[in-house]
């Protein structure tokens, strides 16, 4: 079916056509018309109104790409809003009383000397750890704690490497969010043709890919920071189980807590609950 478009100009042709039949010259160059040549007209009309319709459609999904973007614009009150929350998490301030955190700083903002940063503002465990080494991975409770100190200082470092390279990158990046808006809110004739508008919908659409993929680092650091906390809570929950079953080992096998054999031949053994 053809469209009202097609229709429209398949007339005009015909009118054009029959009104020049009317002089013998022109009824001698109609004889000769190929009537296959018209039906190709035809078709080919149709043909460019197809692309028109799609043409359009691209435009119209594109637009609305715009206006929805630029609500989320709007939503923040302003440009310098926008810019101001996207820079809310960019800046660590950490205070600086006797050297304590003297490298925090620069390690939550920049990644650099995270190592360092960690060791001054924790505590070590010490180095008069030999009296461990007679003791056996899976079986010792000190050894499970000093795997909790060591993992969590490890989950620390990862996490302050995590919070650094986010901030210097979006630090970075804050130039092409400042154009990128700026795109989006030119209403010149150049930033609003279709090729402009679908560049600049692929633009917000890597923007949005680049943030995810941060945020997804930073997931994985506070995954590993909860690991390495609920380990402390499942020590404790563990050697205090431990502690009970010495102590009822302990009860059921001292003579103290049994009773006279010459007056119960049938000795009971008292166990904690």
């Amino acid at each position: 079916m053809f469209s009202n478009r097609t229709r429209v100009v398949a007339a005009v042709v015909g009118g054009i056509l029959i009104g020049s039949i009317g002089t013998p010259v022109a009824r001698a160059q109609f004889a000769v018309i190929d009537a296959a040549a018209i039906a190709k007209l035809v078709d080919e009309l149709a043909t460019a109104n197809n692309i028109l319709i799609s043409s359009q459609a691209i435009y119209r999904t594109a637009q609305s790409q715009y206006s929805a973007f630029l609500q989320n614009v709007k939503s923040l009150g302003s440009k310098s809003g926008w810019i101001t929350a996207i820079r809310g998490i960019g800046v660590n301030s950490t205070r600086n009383t006797y050297g304590e955190t003297a490298g925090m700083q620069a390690a939550m903002n920049n990644a650099t000397g995270i190592a360092s940063a960690w060791r001054v503002s924790s505590v070590s465990p010490g180095t008069l750890l030999g009296y461990l080494s007679r003791q056996t991975p899976g079986q010792s409770t000190h050894l499970s704690h000093l795997a909790t100190v060591e993992m969590q200082d490890s989950a620390g470092q990862t996490s302050l490497q995590a919070i650094g390279d986010f901030r210097s990158t979006d630090a970075a990046n804050q130039s092409s969010f400042t154009r990128l808006e700026q795109n989006v809110q030119d209403t010149s004739p150049d930033f609003n043709t279709e090729a402009a508008q679908l560049n600049l919908a692929n633009a917000i659409a890597l923007q949005h890919l680049k943030q995810q993929r941060a945020n997804n680092v930073l997931q994985a650091a506070l995954l590993e920071q909860q690991l390495a906390a609920n380990k402390y809570q499942r020590d404790t929950t563990a050697a205090h189980l431990q502690g009970l079953g010495e102590l009822n080992q302990t009860l059921t096998t001292s003579d103290n807590w049994r009773m006279d054999a010459s007056r119960n031949t049938s000795a009971r053994r008292w166990v904690v609950p």
